[in-house]
């Protein structure tokens, strides 16, 4: 059901970052965030007499959230780089309204990484994990995404092929979402087919980049640019 008198949520938020940046290739982010939102814009679900559950929009909560985030890029060889997030943080929701208090930890991680080989040859590989995240009335199960894909490019044609499969080794990824109050205890299990193999083909043509045209900017902010050869 929707709910025309919604709101705007109310955030407030703090947040401390630390950013380095190398000439070894090495990038690393960690930021500490502490977020509150008034006026809440949640899915509340309510269930009447004759046992008729409805899931509607409301104001009705409230929530703050307190983690920390880190962020890194990096190269272990020349032509090897992996990329990679985390976070942790812990949420709290309440609605006075409903007489609902619920809180719990979450994280989440994912990594992605991509080698360069001989004759414009290259493989990657992407993972993403997300631990149960806490909701007002309960909360979403675990997450897992993955894929591989290899690529060969012709330089002198400007094309590119690229296979890519996600999830080869599960045709199916679950996912539970749990909600719940004193009136009722509700589980959903999803079933998403995510196995797939895609084969892709891309060409560069025109000269839409040209190099030479256009007004060139001078900018001398060199902040967070490598310094040196």
């Amino acid at each position: 059901m929707g709910d025309p008198s919604l709101k705007p949520e109310e955030v407030n938020q703090m947040e401390f970052t630390y950013a380095l940046q190398t000439n070894s290739d090495l990038f690393l982010n960690i930021s500490a965030f502490g977020r509150r939102t008034s006026n809440s814009i949640e899915s509340i679900v309510t269930m009447d007499a004759e046992g008729v559950a409805t899931t509607k929009k409301q104001n009705l909560a409230s929530n703050a959230q307190y983690g920390i985030n880190s962020s890194t890029s990096f190269s272990p060889l020349p032509d090897w780089k992996i990329n990679s997030n985390a976070n942790v943080r812990q949420a709290r929701f309440k609605s006075a309204t409903l007489g609902i208090h619920n809180k719990g930890a979450a994280w989440g991680v994912n990594v992605n990484t991509s080698l360069k080989l001989p004759k414009n040859y290259s493989v990657q590989a992407y993972g993403d994990y997300d631990a149960r995240s806490i909701e007002l009335q309960g909360f979403e199960g675990a997450w897992l995404y993955y894929s591989f894909s290899a690529k060969k490019e012709i330089p002198a044609r400007k094309l590119s092929i690229t296979l890519t499969t996600v999830s080869p080794f599960g045709a199916y990824r679950p996912q539970k979402e749990v909600v719940s109050s004193p009136e009722f205890y509700s589980i959903t299990r999803n079933q998403y087919l995510m196995r797939s193999v895609k084969l892709s083909l891309n060409w560069e043509f025109g000269g839409l980049f040209k190099q030479g045209s256009g007004r060139k900017i001078s900018n001398d902010d060199l902040k967070n640019v490598k310094q040196g050869g």
